[in-house]
């Protein structure tokens, strides 16, 4: 069975990694972008996956070009699979299959858009989950196919929950699919409250020290791998990877204590410990390690 992959984030790389040797594919990403300090042409993570993986694969500018179309049309694939993919797919792309199918991480129409799994840890949410519809030219408001309910853990980051959807998505996919190759389907409407995850921008990345422990502990969450949650100490930006709640109670942003695993900082209720971070122009450490290499001391400020 042929399948054209369209994704261009590590949740697309957790999907194609789960069907790669189920189906022929060609994969469809994103061109290669300047990033970092250097503002080096890099690829995107998927294609560097297909490289390291041998998968043909494509990174047209606009896929809804009528050049690229006509080269889909060469392919003649029985189905499309998108997950994560940065552009929307119009109508005249759509057509080439009859069942172009999305793998959504929410319980849509709960979280449609660029960041549903950062956004419903950010969000403090227990629950969301993955669905397989069928695309039309709306944002993520095609009928469905498939959805299961998936639990999120209190301190599992946006990576961890990442792969862990993209897992379920997998097998929701092969289900869709024998679903939709052996049956006649009915294919269910969106139902219920309706939000959209809007992309996380680096504003956003900011902590705020007068907001609660748990929401701070949320938007770290949310942002590990990336961008990550940010903060200053003494003049240089801090990444914060992981924190743990504490219950201990102090100014926002201050130091008021020092534990095994890190540094306790006061927030506008409850308090929480670093427990991994990036000083600007250093490597990750623990929190540990930040309080014994920079000889941190009680009543010292983020912020």
């Amino acid at each position: 069975m042929k399948l054209v992959f369209f994704g261009s984030d590590d949740f697309s790389i957790h999907v194609l990694e789960g069907i790669k040797e189920k189906f022929e594919i060609v994969v469809v990403t994103v061109p290669d972008s300047r990033k970092g300090r250097g503002r080096r042409l890099l690829p995107s993570p998927v294609k560097e996956f297909s490289i390291r993986n041998n998968i043909p694969y494509l990174t047209p500018d606009n896929p809804n070009s009528p050049s690229f179309i006509e080269k889909i049309k060469e392919i003649s694939p029985d189905f499309f699979v998108l997950a994560s993919y940065r552009f929307i797919l119009k109508k005249e792309l759509l057509s080439l299959v009859k069942y172009p199918l999305n793998i959504h991480p929410s319980l849509l129409p709960r979280y449609r858009g660029a960041a549903p799994i950062q956004r419903a840890i950010i969000n403090g949410e227990e629950k969301t989950g993955v669905t397989v519809f069928v695309m039309n030219e709306e944002i993520d408001k095609g009928r469905i196919v498939l959805q299961k309910e998936v639990y999120i853990e209190k301190d599992e980051t946006y990576g961890e929950l990442s792969k862990r959807l993209a897992k379920e998505g997998v097998k929701l996919l092969m289900e869709s699919i024998d679903i939709l190759t052996k049956t006649s389907p009915t294919l269910l409407p969106q139902k219920g409250k309706s939000s959209y995850a809007k992309k996380i921008k680096k504003e956003e990345t900011y902590i705020d020290w007068n907001k609660s422990s748990q929401s701070i502990h949320n938007l770290v969450r949310g942002l590990n791998p990336r961008p990550l949650a940010r903060t200053f100490f003494n003049g240089k930006l801090i990444k914060v990877f992981r924190t743990s709640l504490c219950d201990s109670e102090g100014a926002p942003g201050e130091i008021i204590g020092i534990e095994r695993e890190g540094p306790v900082v006061g927030t506008g209720f409850g308090s929480v410990i670093i427990k991994e971070l990036m000083v600007e122009g250093k490597s990750k450490i623990t929190g540990k390690e930040f309080c014994n290499g920079y000889r941190i001391k009680i009543g010292q400020k983020f912020g």
